[in-house]
C-alpha cells in the first residue's frame, strides 16, 4: 500500500511526458547518465557536455532540473559517507541558487515570444515544484516565513499560467487535467477550498474518460475530495470516495490544516510565523515573538502563552513551543463551536479556551456557507503550564 500511496502523490513528475515529447526525447540520454551518476564532478561534466553539444536553451533547463531532483535525492540518502553527501549538497545549492533564476528568466523571454507555446506549461511545471524543494537560506525566521508565502503565491500563479496555456491548446487534453489536479492541489494546502473543489472535480472526470479509474492522477484527485467532504461534513459523498480509495489501498488521513483559514484581529499580529495570534501575554505591550524590550532598568522578553500558525513553520519550537494537535468544528458564521484535543497529554482546557476564540473565514460550499471541522495546530509555550 505504501508504494501505491507513493506513486499517487508524485504523479506530478511524471504526468507531463506529453508536453513537447519530441524535444524530451533529445535529453533523455543526458538524464540517463545523470541519473547513473553519483559524484558532483560527473554531473557537472555531464552537463557541460549537453551544453557543448549544442542543446536549446529549454533542454538545458530541463536536464539541469533532472540533476538537482538526482543529486536532492543523493544527499538525502543516509546510507551514502557523509563526506560524499556534503560534496553533493554543495552541487544541490549551486543548482538551487542558479536555477529558478534562470527558468524564471527564459519564462519572461517566452511569454514575450511565444505566449501560446507549451514551453510554458512546460517551464512553469518545472518552476512551481522547483519551489516547494528547495530550501529558504540567509534570513531571519520571520524572512523565511514570508519567502515561503510568496513562493506558494508563486507556485499557484505558475500552475495557473501552464493551465491556461494547455487549455486554450486542448481543453479535454491529459495535461489539462493533470495541471487541474495540482493546482487544486496547491489551493487546498492554502486553505483555499472553493476554488480547489471544481478544479479536482473537472480533473476527476476528466482523468476517468482518459486513463480510466485506476489512473495515479485520479486516484489523487479522489484524495483531494475527501479531503473537502470531511471538511465540510458531506458525509455521504465523503464516504463514497473513502471506500473508493480504501478498494485502491490508499487510507485516507486528514492533510488540510485549517489554521491558513483563521481571521487576525486587534490582538493579532501577521508576523513571520504564518497567521499569528497572540492569545495571552505576559506584558501588557507586545513585541514580536521571542523580541527583547526594555522596562525601565530590566530587560524583559515578550513571552506569549499561545499562537496559532501554519504548522509547516515549526521555528517556534526553538522558543520552546509545542504544537498541539486539535479538531475544530466552526459555524457558518466562521465561530468555533466546539474544540477536541487530540493528544492526551496536551493541556486540553486551556487550548479548548485559546481555539475556541478564534475566527475563521467563513466555508462556502456547493454554493451556500457551510460548517468546517477539520484539524488545526495550536502552538503552546511549554513553560506556560505546569
Amino acid at each position: 500500500m505504501k508504494n501505491l500511496i507513493s506513486h499517487v502523490f508524485s504523479f506530478a513528475f511524471v504526468c507531463f511526458i506529453t508536453i513537447n515529447a519530441a524535444a524530451q526525447s533529445v535529453i533523455d540520454a543526458y538524464v540517463d547518465r545523470i541519473a547513473k551518476a553519483s559524484a558532483p564532478s560527473d554531473i557537472k561534466k555531464i552537463i557541460k557536455s549537453a551544453e557543448k553539444d549544442g542543446l536549446e536553451k529549454i533542454e538545458l533547463l530541463d536536464l539541469q532540473y533532472a540533476a538537482y531532483l538526482h543529486v536532492l535525492k543523493l544527499v538525502s540518502d543516509s546510507t551514502l559517507e557523509k563526506e560524499k553527501r556534503n560534496s553533493l549538497a554543495v552541487l544541490l545549492n549551486q543548482l538551487g541558487d542558479d536555477l529558478p533564476a534562470e527558468l524564471e528568466k527564459y519564462l519572461f523571454e517566452l511569454e514575450a515570444t511565444a505566449p501560446q507555446s507549451r514551453d510554458i506549461s512546460r517551464l512553469s511545471v518545472r518552476l512551481a515544484q522547483l519551489l516547494s524543494y528547495i530550501p529558504i537560506k540567509g534570513f531571519s525566521q520571520s524572512g523565511k516565513a514570508k519567502i515561503a508565502e510568496q513562493r506558494k503565491e508563486r507556485a499557484q500563479e505558475l500552475y495557473l499560467k501552464a493551465l491556461a496555456v494547455e487549455s486554450s491548446l486542448d481543453p479535454h487534453s491529459l495535461d489539462t487535467m493533470a495541471l487541474s489536479i495540482l493546482l487544486a492541489d496547491e489551493y487546498l494546502a492554502a486553505g483555499e477550498i472553493e476554488k480547489a473543489l471544481p478544479l479536482y472535480e473537472a480533473g476527476l472526470v476528466g482523468i476517468e474518460k482518459k486513463e480510466g479509474k485506476r489512473s495515479l492522477a485520479r486516484i489523487r484527485a479522489l484524495y483531494g475530495l475527501a479531503q473537502i467532504a470531511d471538511i465540510a461534513g458531506d458525509l455521504e459523498r465523503f464516504e463514497v470516495v473513502e471506500n473508493e480509495l480504501s478498494d485502491f489501498g490508499v487510507s485516507f488521513e486528514r492533510t488540510v490544516i485549517l489554521n491558513v483559514r483563521t481571521i487576525g484581529d486587534a490582538k493579532g499580529i501577521k508576523g513571520g510565523f504564518g497567521r499569528v495570534k497572540l492569545e495571552t501575554t505576559n506584558w501588557p505591550a507586545m513585541g514580536p515573538v521571542g523580541s527583547t524590550r526594555t522596562n525601565g532598568n530590566s530587560s524583559q522578553t515578550s513571552a506569549p502563552i499561545a499562537v496559532r500558525v501554519t504548522p509547516e513553520v515549526n521555528v517556534l519550537s526553538s522558543f520552546g513551543y509545542k504544537a498541539h494537535p486539535a479538531i475544530v468544528t466552526v459555524d457558518h458564521e466562521g465561530n468555533v463551536t466546539n474544540v477536541e484535543v487530540v493528544s492526551p497529554a496536551s493541556p486540553s482546557k486551556k487550548i479548548i479556551e485559546m481555539v475556541g476564540k478564534w475566527k475563521f473565514r467563513p466555508l462556502v460550499y456547493n454554493g451556500t456557507r457551510s460548517q468546517m471541522k477539520g484539524l488545526v495546530y495550536c502552538w503552546v509555550s511549554g513553560s506556560s503550564f505546569p
